[in-house]
């Protein structure tokens, strides 16, 4: 028997859409049933950082359908992630992830997306990418890993390793046709350098979400993460030890009576 097309629900793992992919189905013929993940979640990223952004644009008036965002390692296209939620609510953006594994899957269930099949890196150059099993930790930067830790767990372990082409920060800048409401960061171990690259007088996000000290992080890569932003005029807003979310502080009173913490 012959089908139009077979769903599945995004909560299935990515192991499976691959499979389908290699059994000669066409990508355009599987649907991703998202409502049937997400009619209890409202919020995807790790510790709930999109609800704290959500709250600060709809706090700053802008529509939905206007907000654009940057995302650099967008790994899975829903779990974990920091701007779904935003695309469900009807933004679209720029999606930065050279694993070749989760290409398929981001592009079936992101569609109104631009993704760049590429990894940032400081100068565009070529690079070796280290893909392991947990896409979570791949990365440019296998020697920042904790590799004692995750040589004791199976998933974490190095899978492959294999050549990338990579993309600047500033170059991705150029590819938008405006500079993006919001970024999210989450590059393991080039997060402060690739920010450091960013040229603040002429690309100002309104938010940046960045990883400040998850695993592979250095501790002083936080600190400097907060040094460099605060000093080119953001506001570390919320942080919650893994990522901190930093707004541009010509909002200030506009987010006055909602900051409850200070950091």
């Amino acid at each position: 028997m012959e089908y139009d097309y077979i769903i599945i629900c995004v909560q299935a793992d990515l192991e499976i859409f691959n499979q389908l992919l290699n059994m000669g189905i066409k990508k355009d013929k599987i649907l991703i049933a998202s409502i049937l993940f997400s009619d209890r979640n409202l919020f995807y990223s790790q510790n709930n950082e999109d609800a704290i952004v959500i709250m600060l644009l709809h706090v700053l008036k802008l529509t939905y359908s206007d907000i654009t965002y940057l995302e650099l390692g967008t790994n899975h296209p829903v779990n974990l992630n920091n701007t779904y939620g935003l695309y469900r609510l009807g933004a679209c953006g720029v999606l930065v992830e050279p694993n070749k594994d989760l290409h398929n899957f981001i592009e079936a269930i992101r569609p109104r997306d631009i993704l760049v099949k590429k990894a940032v890196s400081l100068d565009g150059n070529p690079a070796e990418f280290y893909n392991l099993k947990s896409n979570e930790l791949s990365t440019l930067s296998y020697d920042k890993l904790d590799k004692d830790f995750c040589d004791t767990i199976e998933s974490f372990k190095l899978k492959e390793t294999y050549l990338v082409e990579t993309i600047t920060i500033n170059e991705l800048f150029e590819l938008t046709r405006e500079v993006p409401d919001v970024v999210s960061i989450d590059i393991e171990g080039y997060d402060y350098a690739v920010l450091n690259q960013i040229n603040f007088r002429k690309h100002r996000p309104k938010i940046f979400i960045i990883e400040m000290g998850a695993w592979g992080a250095k501790e002083q890569d936080g600190k400097r993460i907060k040094e460099l932003l605060l000093k080119n005029g953001y506001l570390l807003f919320h942080n919650n030890g893994t990522n901190g979310i930093f707004i541009d502080e010509k909002y200030r009173e506009s987010i006055r009576q909602y900051i409850v913490n200070k950091y």
